[in-house]
């Protein structure tokens, strides 16, 4: 068990290295006034719409000048009637003519992804601007994914093993008695909660890292960390996970051994709850149809812990049962097959549910396989594929052998359980992954407003200068209106790093408009590189850039550089049209009637076994599905 573990923890650092920075999620729509606008008066009101609706304490936006001082004028607020929309009203002559950017930052209301932005505007006099609309570039921490990935799997370590107890071990198991076999899954409930608690615990320091922008640690002693709990639909939610994590500890420590079965009830109903809080904050709550998305992904959350679960819970009582119950090994057959019931309506939830998300968050045949959330879901279901293989052959061979009472097969059985588990910890990382960043729709549309093509780069600015005693590189990225990143580099003639510089400073002004000139001051980070931020650049057109260097015991270098700086790509809507969400509410809604309606009379409608709960399951989303489509339609 040892080398497993260790192994699949191996396996979720490898992965996790792999991921990327990504953009997040609640990204701008559209402003009044528009990115790169030019407006002959002041406005009374600036407005930005979002894709998403957003959380009141976390999300706002300020006016700076153009050298970047906050005007304190007026504040932004959430508009009561509409959560996606944020505006200030600008009173009348507290502004004059020039540049001013609109710095925002939103934290979504529906799954909790922060971003982060800005854009600029003109009053008064300029030439050749262009009107575009901003997109969010903000990067998500890698341990978002690793803590999201374990949350799922202790989901499934404690409501998979009460199922599995409730639905595989009773019924197969009913007339012997196995005290030992008891003994080690209600040890694995009990790891499973105290589990969940901790990473209900890391869930809430994650979001409080989000809106806080700092690391895990950071947000312990962050002010943001109360703030989401007391004043955010985050805290709401994460205040009901953990109090039905705690009947659940009631449920679990109970002392009355007459009530088992009735605690074990207790504890998957309310590890219901618990999986539907989570998908109440997850990128389906987010979707047009957000009731019947939310059920979906509730019901794949419950499929999978169940699966998963399951598997523990049998790699767990494989050795307590060859101890305790003769014959073992045709105990083992009769768990395979009372398992294998349920087992196989969860592929089938799986599929079903899955397609659906997949054309929810992916859409297309581009968004697979160019973005890193497609990319993602090839991964899981790469992994996927060959679980099920493995339970198909555990279903067959495996329950055969095991019904001959070969004792051989008992330690195949262990072997391919543990391949299962390696694999669906597998699938749960890529899930994690998937839940850190933003879906493939979103990013797809956020290339279309950029213009560039799926496999185009962003072309930052770049240029060198070198002199007799100085090699010089000003680099600003990614060199389009708004906050860039400039890092300017020194080093002799000799390839050496130049890291004393006393000064390092950037005058920036923009041919095409008198709005006057702007500094910003580099700092030294490594070798001979220095850098800031700054939105300087508020105009797209042909800007003029000095470059100043101040040295000791050497005379001062002046360079002037003429970046082209871009207007800000324009955002687009990731939303799938009207006829797209009929068709595959409609095709969903349907298949998941009919596959709940047939698994359902084959259970001859006994409503408490395991594959007949997911097959009402499967009918209550299959008609919230149709119910959506008909209120679509009028």
């Amino acid at each position: 068990m040892r080398v497993k573990l260790l192994f699949c923890t191996l396996f979720t650092l490898l992965i996790l290295v792999a991921v990327q920075s990504v953009s997040a999620h609640a990204n701008l729509l559209m402003s009044v006034p528009a990115a790169n606008a030019v407006l002959n008066a002041p406005p009374e009101e600036i407005r930005l719409w979002f894709t998403e609706p957003a959380e009141p304490r976390f999300s706002s936006f300020t006016l700076r000048d153009i050298n970047g001082n906050t005007l304190d004028i007026a504040t932004s607020a959430i508009d009561p009637q509409d959560a996606t929309q944020l505006f200030m009203k600008i009173p009348l002559d507290t502004i004059s003519d020039g540049v001013y950017t609109v710095a925002w930052q939103v934290v979504s209301a529906a799954d909790g992804h922060p971003t982060r932005s800005n854009f600029s505007f003109t009053v008064g006099e300029a030439n050749g601007l262009a009107s575009a609309s901003a997109i969010a570039n903000e990067t998500v921490p890698i341990d978002n994914a690793l803590v999201r990935s374990l949350n799922l799997y202790t989901f499934a370590l404690l409501i998979g093993v009460a199922g599995f107890w409730l639905f595989t071990l009773r019924p197969a198991l009913a007339d012997t008695k196995a005290p030992l076999v008891e003994a080690w899954l209600w040890r694995l409930i009990g790891v499973g909660w105290l589990a969940l608690g901790v990473t209900g615990i890391l869930m809430l320091l994650m979001q409080a890292s989000l809106v806080a922008n700092t690391t895990l640690l950071g947000a312990i002693n962050s002010p943001a960390l109360g703030q989401v709990i007391e004043e955010s639909r985050y805290g709401v939610l994460w205040l009901s996970r953990m109090i039905l994590w705690l009947l659940i500890g009631v449920a679990i420590v109970w002392p009355e051994p007459r009530w088992l079965r009735a605690r074990l009830w207790v504890i998957l109903l309310l590890g219901l709850g618990i999986l539907f809080f989570q998908s109440d904050y997850s990128h389906s709550s987010a979707a047009q149809e957000a009731t019947p998305s939310i059920a979906s992904d509730w019901l794949h959350l419950l499929a999978t812990s169940l699966w998963l679960g399951g598997l523990a819970a049998f790699i767990a009582i494989i050795q307590p049962i060859r101890r305790s119950v003769n014959p073992s090994a045709q105990a083992l057959a009769r768990l395979i097959g009372y398992f294998t019931n349920y087992a196989r309506i969860c592929v089938v939830t799986l599929v079903l549910t899955g397609l659906y998300a997949a054309w929810l968050h992916v859409g297309s045949l581009e968004g697979l396989t160019t973005t890193l959330y497609g990319r993602a879901l090839l991964l899981k279901l790469l992994l996927f594929f060959p679980v099920v293989v493995l339970a198909a052959i555990n279903m067959i061979y495996t329950h055969r052998g095991l019904e001959r009472g070969r004792l051989d097969w008992i330690a195949r059985f262990r072997g391919l359980l543990g391949v299962e588990i390696v694999l669906t910890i597998g699938v749960l990382i890529a899930v994690g992954i998937m839940t850190s960043i933003q879906p493939a729709r979103t990013a797809l549309a956020s290339q279309q407003g950029t213009g560039l093509g799926s496999n185009t780069a962003l072309a930052p600015f770049s240029d060198m200068y070198m002199s007799p005693d100085i090699h010089v590189m000003l680099d600003i990225s990614p060199g389009w209106v708004g906050m860039n990143t400039f890092t300017v580099t020194l080093a002799d003639l000799a390839g050496n790093w130049i890291p004393d510089a006393s000064l390092v400073r950037l005058r920036m002004e923009p041919e095409s408009a008198n709005v006057g000139q702007s500094d910003l001051k580099l700092e030294h980070t490594v070798d001979g590189t220095y850098t800031a931020r700054g939105a300087n650049l508020n105009l797209p057109g042909l800007w003029n850039v000095r470059l100043s260097i101040r040295r000791p015991d050497a005379y001062d270098t002046v360079v002037d550089f003429k970046p082209q700086v871009s207007p800000m790509p324009e955002a687009a809507d990731p939303a799938p049209p009207l006829t797209e969400r009929l068709i595959a509410l409609s095709a969903a809604g349907l298949a998941l009637l009919i596959a709940g309606g047939y698994t359902l009379t084959q259970t001859s409608f006994r409503p408490l076994r395991g594959s007949a709960l997911l097959a009402l399951g499967l009918i209550f989303v299959g008609i919230l599905m149709l119910i959506s489509m008909a209120q679509l339609t009028g």
